[in-house]
């Protein structure tokens, strides 16, 4: 999150910068016989280095068992934790409209579609228990460790205002925006095959480990959607090739924070970067 948080600082600060060093241009109107506005679009490649689940609880349960004439209270609790999804490489396309207020400085609006394979993943069953005859207490769990394999996908459809500096230099133009905005998300999970890596039984100190078993596909066959905030950085560049038409190359990386997909299924903050090729035509 520190490190999120420092890459946004250095984004807007150097935007800022660099729109002090072009004040004297707000208000100048363009030089070439044009409108203003402009539409874009963009397509190419994206990767999400690591999707992290929040810890998702699957209940608990309080009962009494009766065994030799003795009540024993029996308290057991089962979560899912360290749950990570790690994607396959994915692919996105942007379509949008802007507006030059002058030369250096634009706003945009942009939509786009954003779709990543879920690729594997890795998740703890954690299943604490405890066994008391109300004088001596034994505590227990059991552990699950699971890889996870699935052919389902991550789908996105950003919707973002951005904020456009473009430095005009010949025909070859530096690029850098900030967009912030909403970003739909729906997990498609279909079929997903699960391996258990290990099981281990710890009670009162004494442990087993079992090996790996392969549980075989199970066919999830739901999707779940969530609506979170997100923020993306572009640096690039723009080639002229007249006076209506730019081709450029766009790299970029953006934050989704806060998807809740229902179900308990949370990831708080998650990153994703991309590598697009672009085109601008101006009215």
């Amino acid at each position: 999150m520190k490190t999120f948080s420092r890459f946004l600082t250095i984004g807007v600060g150097g935007l800022f910068l660099f729109s002090i060093g072009n004040a004297q241009d707000f208000g100048t109107k363009q030089t070439i016989d044009s409108s203003g506005f402009y539409v874009f679009t963009e397509a190419g490649g994206q990767y999400i280095p690591n999707l992290p689940i929040s810890d998702i609880n699957l209940g608990s349960e309080s009962f009494v068992v009766n065994s030799g004439g003795t009540n024993y209270d029996v308290n057991v609790s089962a979560s899912l934790q360290n749950n990570n999804i790690s994607p396959d490489i994915g692919y996105n396309f942007i379509g949008g409209f802007g507006y030059e207020i002058n030369k250096s400085i634009s706003l945009e609006l942009e939509i786009g579609y954003q779709y990543t394979p879920l690729g594997t993943g890795t998740s703890t069953l954690n299943i604490p228990f405890s066994l008391s005859d109300g004088v001596n207490t034994v505590d227990g769990a059991l552990t699950q460790n699971f890889s996870l394999k699935s052919n389902g996908n991550l789908t996105q459809i950003p919707i973002l205002v951005n904020f456009v500096i473009q430095n005009p230099h010949e025909r070859f133009m530096p690029f850098a925006s900030i967009g912030l905005g909403v970003c739909p998300s729906t997990i498609n999970s279909k079929t997903t095959q699960v391996v258990l890596n290990d099981t281990t039984v710890s009670v009162g100190g004494t442990s087993v480990n079992t090996g790996s078993v392969d549980l075989g596909s199970v066919d999830l066959g739901n999707s779940s959607t969530s609506y979170p905030f997100m923020f993306k950085l572009k640096a690039g560049f723009d080639y002229s090739l007249n006076q209506s038409i730019n081709l450029g190359l766009r790299a970029w990386c953006s934050g989704i924070t806060g998807s809740d997909f229902g179900n308990g299924i949370n990831s708080e903050i998650y990153a994703v970067l991309g590598l697009t090729g672009a085109l601008k035509i101006k009215f």
